[in-house]
């Protein structure tokens, strides 16, 4: 970023020389009435002219460059985190399936138990279990509601980058059609 802005300042500096050589030409031209310096001149005012399109053609490029890998970071950063919470829901699924098989065989096991003692240690792990399992439910609720949000913003981030694309399209083009103009 300080090189472009250092080649910005440098073509800068170089239009400012040709408008005080063009200046300075220009007062003398008149005063001489010389056909050469005249067309000097015209040269002059001609590059000074080409100069000031390719600095703010330059300098509009550079700026939808940016935007455009800003955009780009944005989708990227959310599909990643897109694909962070997806993996968290299948984990979350995962664990509650895995708990409400182990509900069904602790409840099993409480109801053929005829020990009063481990009945009531099943018990308690069963209720532990069940917890786990609405935990895990709430989690994924959570979760779910996250990738709906992340989907929209998605969508959203996608369609600006989008704009932003046929943004430097329409710039690239409109350079394209200026070089050729000056070629003709």
């Amino acid at each position: 970023m300080r090189k472009q802005i250092g080649t910005v300042v440098v073509i800068l500096g170089i239009c400012l020389a040709f408008i005080l050589f063009q200046s300075r030409s220009s007062a003398e031209a008149q005063q001489s009435g010389d056909p050469l310096s005249t067309s000097l001149i015209g040269e002059i005012r001609e590059l000074r002219l080409a100069l000031q399109t390719f600095t703010v053609s330059n300098y509009r490029a550079q700026i939808a460059i940016e935007q455009l890998r800003s955009q780009q970071d944005r989708v990227d950063r959310l599909n990643e985190e897109i694909e962070n919470v997806r993996m968290q829901i299948e984990s979350c699924v995962s664990e509650s399936q895995q708990a409400s098989e182990t509900a069904k065989i602790l409840e099993k096991q409480a109801g053929l138990t005829s020990d009063p003692l481990q009945r009531l240690s099943l018990e308690q792990e069963h209720k532990l279990t069940l917890a786990r399992i609405e935990e895990c439910k709430r989690r994924e609720q959570r979760l779910r509601e996250r990738e709906t949000q992340l989907n929209s913003q998605i969508q959203t981030e996608q369609s600006t980058l989008n704009d932003a694309k046929d943004k430097m399209n329409s710039l690239e083009r409109s350079l394209e059609v200026n070089q050729n103009s000056r070629r003709k």
